[in-house]
This record gives structure tokens, C-alpha cells and sequence, in this order.
């Protein structure tokens, strides 16, 4: 079984497509055999930075952030995962 992805806020339909195909690979690769979700939002460095802060008291942009969540039984709920592309590519130096 492959994962059920629900992706918001992505620049781009290829960027979208890439991801889709790579969480399709990593159900395939896994060998899942039961229900797995992600949830994976890209987020501004305004709004990432206001996660952090809500959430882990640090008042600067990241990027990324994951939040676990309890699955029903029966399911594995991976959680939520925001990713800011800015504060993505400063990190590895990928520049835009």
C-alpha cells in the first residue's frame, strides 16, 4: 500500500509531481502494508517562524517542522511536515 499524501501551498505542479512520486516510491520500497498518511505544507519564513515560536519557544525561522500525530488503530498517521523552501535552500546552499 502506498502512502496518502496531502500536499498544500506547493510553488509548483512539477514540485508537487516530484514529491507525489518520491513518497510513492518510499511506500513501494517499505513494503507498507497498512495505511500510512502524510500531511506536507510549504510554509513563508514569516510563518514558519511563527510555528517555531508557538510551538518550540525559538522566535527564527526554520526549515522544516514535524509534528507526530496518533493514527486511529489500524492506521499509521506519519503527521504534518511544513517545509520552508527559502529556509530550505539557504541551509544546503541551493539558492534560488
Amino acid at each position: 500500500m502506498v502512502p496518502e499524501l496531502n500536499i498544500q501551498n506547493c510553488p509548483s505542479t512539477q514540485q508537487a509531481s516530484g514529491i507525489e512520486a518520491f513518497f510513492l516510491y518510499l511506500g513501494s520500497t517499505l513494503e507498507l502494508n497498512s495505511f500510512l498518511e502524510f500531511s506536507l505544507t510549504f510554509l513563508s519564513s514569516a510563518e514558519i517562524c511563527a510555528l517555531n515560536q508557538e510551538y518550540r519557544h525559538q522566535n527564527s525561522a526554520t526549515d522544516i517542522l514535524s509534528f507526530c500525530l496518533e493514527g486511529v488503530e489500524g492506521q499509521k498517521s506519519m503527521g504534518d511536515i511544513y517545509l520552508c523552501l527559502e529556509e530550505f535552500q539557504d541551509e544546503f546552499g541551493l539558492g534560488s
